[in-house]
């Protein structure tokens, strides 16, 4: 089931294709559920500030969840909220289109749910790996260059490593406090 309800415009199907490589990736239930919310700067800051104390905007927050969503019986994992503003001035820097860069950070974030972290050097290489593999298996290995996408996303955490470092945080009903793009991805089949 896809809701919708948004001020930024963007293609559902690139956003369910990024979250079922992730999971599919991780050997995990593609029958789960999460909620994947385009958002701005704003709100992240605010969101980032509340949950962390970290008075700055982020790209992407993790909030894991392990439950059962009563309108559908499937598992919920969590929820994924992403600066569209942000997002399109990272793809700016990279040189390639906003949607592979939100793209990237629904991966990211579906592997924040699925438990893994980059704030240990060794979590850090296992995540990084599983996010090139899977945005290889997206297309977008080299566009421009998966490298170059890791890289970039290696340098912004090392200017804002406590933000980005912990930018997953325990689930808390965000999914019905955010009304902005809401897609719940769940198998088709």
């Amino acid at each position: 089931m896809i809701h919708t309800e948004t001020e930024f415009p963007f293609p559902e199907k690139l956003l369910e294709q990024a979250a079922n490589a992730a999971l599919e990736h991780q050997s995990h239930s593609l029958d789960s559920e999460l909620s994947i919310i385009l958002t701005n700067d704003t709100h992240l800051h605010e969101l980032n500030l509340n949950y962390l104390g970290v008075d700055a905007p982020t790209d992407v927050l993790s909030f894991p969840a392990s439950e059962t969503d009563p309108e559908t019986g499937g598992r919920y994992i969590g929820d994924i909220l992403i600066s569209i503003p942000r997002a399109g001035a990272q793809a700016d820097a990279a040189g390639h289109p906003l949607e592979s860069e939100v793209q990237l950070l629904v991966v990211h974030g579906v592997l924040h749910l699925l438990g893994h972290d980059h704030a240990e050097a060794d979590e850090k290489a296992r995540m990084w790996k599983a996010q090139a593999e899977i945005l290889e298996r997206l297309g977008l290995g080299n566009y421009p260059d998966s490298r170059r996408i890791n890289n970039l996303r290696k340098v912004k955490n090392e200017k804002n490593h406590v933000a980005q470092n912990f930018h997953h945080f325990a689930h808390s009903g965000f999914r019905t406090c955010i009304p902005r793009l809401v897609v719940r991805v769940k198998n088709p089949a």
